[in-house]
C-alpha cells in the first residue's frame, strides 16, 4: 500500500473512531437516571394505623398506639391534661416506653373467633411481664383496639349534668363548648368511647342523655334520674 492509500485509510479510521466515542458518550448522557424505588414497608409490624389498648380497663389509662408503614411509632398516654407521649421513634418489639416499661406485641388466636388477633404485654423495666393491672395475680396483657371512627361514637350534643360545658359530636369531628361559645372543631380520635354513649377526653367522661332524660354521667354511662 502506498503512503497516500496509508494515509487516507487512517484518517478514515480516525474519524469513525470518533464518531463511535461521540454516539456512546451521548448515549450514555440521555440515558434517564434510574428511578429510586419506593421505600418498602416496614417488616414484622403487627399493624398500621391507629389503635388503642388499655390494661386497667379505666378512661385515664387508655394508650393510643399509632404505626406508620415506614415503622414510625408514637405511644401516648390520655390521662392528664395534655396527652403524654410515651414513646416516638421506629418500631421496635419490644417498644421501650419513656418511664423505663415496654410493650411487647403478639398475635394469638382468639378461642372464639378463631382468627388473630393482636395482644400487648406490659413488661416491668427488668424485662419480666408485669403483673398487678387489674387484680394483684393477673399479668398485664390486653387486646389492641380498633382505631376510632365516626361509627365508633355516635353524633350528638355529650353532657356530664346540668351544667352548661358540653361537648358536640359531628362526623368525624367534635368541639368543645364552654361558657363564651363554641371552640374550633378538633379530631375525633383525641375522644375514647368507653362505654355506649359515653366518652373519655383525657380530663373527664361526656355522655350522651338518651331522649335528653335527666341525670348524670358516669363511666359506666348516663344515669338517668335527678342529680
Amino acid at each position: 500500500m502506498s503512503e497516500p492509500q496509508r494515509r487516507y485509510f487512517s484518517g478514515i479510521m480516525i474519524a469513525f473512531l470518533t464518531v463511535s466515542i461521540g454516539l456512546s458518550a451521548c448515549t450514555q448522557i440521555s440515558q434517564p437516571p434510574a428511578k429510586e424505588s419506593p421505600q418498602p414497608p416496614a417488616k414484622d409490624l403487627p399493624f398500621v394505623g391507629t389503635r388503642f389498648v388499655n390494661f386497667e380497663g379505666k378512661p385515664e389509662t387508655t394508650k393510643l398506639v399509632a404505626i406508620a408503614i415506614d415503622g414510625t411509632t408514637v405511644i401516648r398516654s390520655f390521662g392528664s391534661d395534655h396527652p403524654t407521649i410515651d414513646y416516638r421513634g421506629q418500631f421496635s418489639n419490644p417498644v421501650r416506653l419513656s418511664d423505663g416499661s415496654r410493650f411487647q406485641f403478639k398475635k394469638i388466636q382468639d378461642p372464639k373467633t378463631k382468627f388473630p388477633k393482636n395482644v400487648v404485654t406490659k413488661l416491668s423495666k427488668n424485662g419480666q411481664i408485669a403483673k398487678g393491672c387489674k387484680t394483684k395475680e393477673a399479668m398485664c396483657e390486653a387486646e389492641l383496639t380498633s382505631s376510632l371512627s365516626s361509627s365508633a361514637i355516635k353524633e350528638g350534643r355529650y353532657i356530664q349534668s346540668g351544667t352548661v360545658h358540653a361537648i358536640d359530636i359531628k362526623g368525624n369531628q367534635y368541639r368543645p363548648v364552654i361558657e363564651s361559645g363554641a371552640l374550633p372543631w378538633r379530631e375525633l380520635y383525641e375522644l375514647t368511647p368507653i362505654q355506649p354513649g359515653a366518652v373519655f377526653d383525657g380530663k373527664a367522661v361526656w355522655c350522651l342523655p338518651p331522649n335528653n332524660q335527666p341525670g348524670r354521667c358516669t363511666e359506666a354511662g348516663w344515669k338517668s334520674g335527678s342529680s
